[in-house]
């Protein structure tokens, strides 16, 4: 009788069995060596403050199957500050679901990274915000499996450039059933698409608006991507500019900035995508946010669009045992066009010349002074 024809309890014992001997006699399949040979300095340089699961993540991704006591023992010695930090802040998840993975998409965009000039209250209670820096980053997660969508690092706010990141994710990973955003006016081109689409519609509430508060699958992924990404950046920034490397006043400086910055961005961006979606989760037996993609998809799949009521529908996605996000609310984000001082053969000299993701030292700044050259 082959394994393929087991009973599911006869074929689960044999899979433990099978496992308790590898463990008896030392058996790891593509085990990384001992700790100190781990490349974490590498990652940690990039990701500062990321935990051993999520290190896990990133390790996986190099094709580094590694026992997390391992990946412990390497970060305490390559970053003993940081574990204990990482410690004293961990989140306690917790156990929230929708039916599979595509039944909700939560949708947002981060603002971290736009370098707020000025606020100005409006009269229906938001604000609206002029950027500097005008860089924005937009995100998408599945609330099931908790799979990163899409993760991309753009010069804008506007509709054109979310949708274009969506479609992108849809044709990657299918179309999700319902989408959840809070009421910001960039996502208006993601709802026409839903609701327009021949498989989805008006009438079933294919798209769910509300309170940022009530989008906290993603809002707990923001304070991730800041502490464990775009700190880095962000710190960069200013240090440029308390150095008076670039001026937020100067286009050809805001345009050289977007030069560098948005391809190193976007590449540790999908870094960290990459290791979120393959690090061991505890709330979830120590699957990865891949894995139950994976197994729902199977477990679910030709199941019909799941039917809900008008209560239903607003508070469809809320974790209402979560805690609040702490960012506070905006709904209105003015990020204005950036002028382009090069016409097309100097762009081609310029991007001929200095290679966004060269390789370098003091993370871009010497290739942005290089940049500079070609611009003043």
């Amino acid at each position: 009788m082959t394994h393929s024809v087991l009973p599911n309890h006869l074929a689960q014992a044999s899979a433990i069995t099978a496992l308790a001997h590898r463990s008896a006699h030392r058996v790891r399949s593509g085990i990384a060596p001992i700790c100190p040979t781990l490349p974490t300095p590498m990652v940690q340089k990039n990701h500062p403050m990321c935990g051993n699961r999520q290190m896990q993540g990133h390790l996986f991704t190099l094709r580094l199957r590694v026992q997390q006591s391992r990946v412990r023992k390497s970060q305490r010695l390559v970053n003993p500050h940081g574990s204990i930090i990482c410690q004293l802040h961990t989140i306690n998840r917790r156990n929230y679901k929708v039916m599979a993975p595509r039944s909700l998409y939560h949708i947002d965009g981060n603002h971290k990274l736009i370098r707020i000039l000025s606020i100005r209250p409006t009269v229906y209670y938001t604000c609206l915000l002029f950027c500097m820096w005008r860089l924005v980053i937009h995100s998408c997660i599945d609330s099931y499996s908790r799979r990163i969508i899409y993760h991309k690092c753009s010069s804008n706010n506007k509709a054109e450039t979310v949708f274009e990141a969506f479609v992108d994710g849809v044709q990657q990973l299918g179309l999700p059933e319902r989408v959840r955003e809070d009421r910001e006016g960039e996502n208006i081109q993601v709802a026409a698409f839903m609701l327009e689409h021949p498989m989805r519609g008006t009438g079933r509430g294919i798209f769910v608006t509300g309170q940022y508060i009530h989008n906290q699958r993603i809002k707990w992924l923001w304070q991730d991507v800041f502490s464990q990404c775009t700190i880095i950046f962000y710190q960069l920034l200013y240090d440029m500019e308390d150095n008076r490397i670039f001026s937020i006043d100067n286009e050809s400086h805001i345009f050289c900035l977007h030069y560098l910055y948005i391809s190193r961005i976007n590449e540790s961006l999908q870094q960290f995508l990459h290791a979120r979606n393959n690090h061991p989760m505890s709330s979830e037996a120590n699957l990865t946010s891949t894995q139950l993609w994976i197994t729902g998809l199977a477990k679910y799949r030709n199941q019909p669009i799941e039917e809900l009521s008008e209560e239903e529908l607003v508070n469809y996605g809320i974790d209402w045992n979560g805690p609040l996000p702490s960012d506070e609310e905006v709904e209105i984000v003015t990020v204005s066009d950036t002028v382009i001082p090069l016409i097309t053969d100097f762009y081609d000299v310029l991007h001929g010349n200095v290679d966004p993701l060269a390789y370098s030292r003091d993370y871009g700044i010497d290739l942005c002074l290089k940049a500079l050259q070609y611009v003043a």
